[in-house]
């Protein structure tokens, strides 16, 4: 069995007893732009961002890639993580000063070092610091910088910063294979070396990601399901949603409500279902949706109140282009140019129409474009 399914396992063996337990499934896992925004469910988001530099390259970076995905993330944001909470991307550092640097980290990090991911964290701080002021031999000096940190735990942490090391070097050794396997094969590729590397840490690590490649199964697996009803889709979600995060789960839906309203409503089939329903209820199935994500009343009526704007504008932009393509059909020149702008006047009015225009000179025409119901 592989070794992330051997973890999912293990996590719905511990589910509290009552909820129903959610089969979510090891899918293959094509189609990244389901998720790609992290999830990273998430994992589009500042935490993931690590300063660029030799040492502490994303696993992203390494590799080579410039966009966001579950299996290119180093270790993200972690809600258990209390350090994490106030985490800001690095600024300058214009002056050296060794003794300020190490104790501001020793201060920082004492109460969450022993959390593996805290100690990556740690570790990015420090080649940050010593590539900046010692480039010629900075990994020489990680040793001592934790001797002054955190001496009880020096030799521990330095094991653990040489075991991060082989990774990201192991990363680069490999990128190009990586980047020519499908998702599903390099993200086994990888789970393999991080545990050969890291052993069970590496489930500590990597936590957020294992919660975000959750998510991203549930969404293959609706979007495997096309004759699944919209309401067992979205309990479906939610479900994986709940399982990932357990006890945070809560606090998690609501920072990341939007997103993940965001990310369900994009799956094909569950555009699929939207679509095949009469307006009004396809507006109630959406409030629906929209309920079972936390929002109030007051947001719902808010929401009631945008999907009725957008169907009217979309109604209005599915005319216009009917309208459009009998007058580019039947004119030419600047008869056509004339009765064209005389018709996104009457139809969008006079600011908009000249952002129509511009959209349709540049060749893009938005309501062309199939419309994401629920999104737009």
């Amino acid at each position: 069995m592989k070794i992330r399914e051997q973890r999912y396992r293990q996590e719905e063996d511990v589910t509290v007893s009552g909820k129903r337990k959610l089969i979510i499934g090891i899918l293959g896992l094509g189609g990244a732009g389901i998720i790609a925004l992290v999830f990273y469910i998430m994992a589009s988001s500042p935490e993931d961002v690590s300063p660029a530099g030799k040492g502490h390259l994303t696993d992203a970076q390494i590799m080579g890639k410039t966009e966001k995905s579950a299996e290119t993330s180093t270790a993200k944001s972690n809600p258990a993580d209390p350090s994490d909470q106030t985490e800001q991307l690095p600024g300058e550092i214009f002056e050296q000063n060794d003794e300020a640097f190490i104790q501001n980290l020793r201060e920082k990090y004492k109460n969450t070092i022993y959390h593996k991911w805290s100690q990556i964290k740690l570790f990015e701080k420090i080649m940050e610091y010593l590539e900046k002021f010692y480039p010629d031999d900075w990994e020489s000096h990680v040793l001592d910088f934790l001797k002054r940190m955190f001496p009880e735990l020096a030799d521990e942490l330095h094991a653990q910063f040489q075991k991060n090391m082989a990774y990201r070097q192991w990363l680069m050794d490999n990128r190009q294979e990586l980047n020519l396997l499908s998702r599903d094969d390099r993200m086994d590729r990888i789970w393999d070396t991080r545990y050969q590397i890291f052993g069970e840490d590496a489930y500590e690590i990597w936590e957020v990601e294992l919660k975000t490649e959750q998510i991203y199964d549930a969404l293959q697996q609706i979007n495997g399901q096309p004759d699944v009803p919209f309401e067992e889709k979205y309990t479906t979600y939610l479900g994986a949603v709940r399982q990932a995060y357990g006890d945070a789960s809560d606090r998690f839906i609501e920072k990341r409500r939007q997103e993940l309203m965001d990310r369900f409503l994009a799956v094909e089939t569950v555009q699929d279902d939207l679509y095949e329903l009469p307006l009004e209820e396809r507006n109630q199935k959406l409030r629906e949706f929209r309920k079972s994500m936390g929002l109030d009343e007051e947001a719902l009526k808010r929401w009631d109140q945008l999907d009725r704007e957008r169907d009217a504008e979309w109604d209005k932009g599915t005319k216009y282009m009917t309208a459009r393509d009998e007058i580019a059909a039947k004119y030419e020149g600047d008869e056509q140019a004339q009765k064209l702008q005389a018709l996104r006047d009457e139809v969008f009015g006079t600011d908009w129409a000249e952002i129509i225009k511009n959209e349709e000179e540049s060749g893009f025409y938005r309501f062309q474009e199939k419309r994401k119901l629920g999104m737009e």
